[in-house]
Order: C-alpha cells, then structure tokens, then sequence
C-alpha cells in the first residue's frame, strides 16, 4: 500500500492511499460525511488488489486531509 499527499484546488492537501495492481483498471472509493479513508480498508486490502488498482482518499477536512484555508465555498 502506498500513501500520497497530493495538493488539491486552493492549496489544500490530500491524504490519497493506493493499493493493488498499478496497471488494472481503476476503483476509487470516496467516504461519506464524518468518515476517512479507513472506511474502505477491507476493499484495499482485499482480493480486488489482483487485477484492479485501488485508491480512497479523505476528503477535504476529513482524516488525514488539510481543511482548506479560505473555508468550504
């Protein structure tokens, strides 16, 4: 499993996690309100990672994510 901070709009980073095979076909997993990353940890670490990259990230404001500066617009 590897880990990204990656700079999103107004500045604002973003904890990205990815997992599985670097050439399958992509699944993003995006959580839901009060939730991280975490939420999707059985799928990234699950049989999927054969033949699919896997990726969750935290949203802004969330886990592992910065809050964006300017605030929520």
């Amino acid at each position: 499993m590897k880990v990204y901070r990656v700079t999103g709009g107004g500045g604002t980073h973003l904890n990205v996690v990815e997992s599985g095979n670097p050439k399958g076909c992509p699944i993003l997993y995006i959580h839901g309100l009060s939730q991280c990353w975490l939420q999707w940890s059985r799928q990234i670490n699950s049989d999927l990672a054969e033949d699919h990259r896997l990726v969750a990230m935290d949203m802004r404001g969330h886990g592992l994510s910065d809050k964006p500066v300017a605030g929520y617009v």
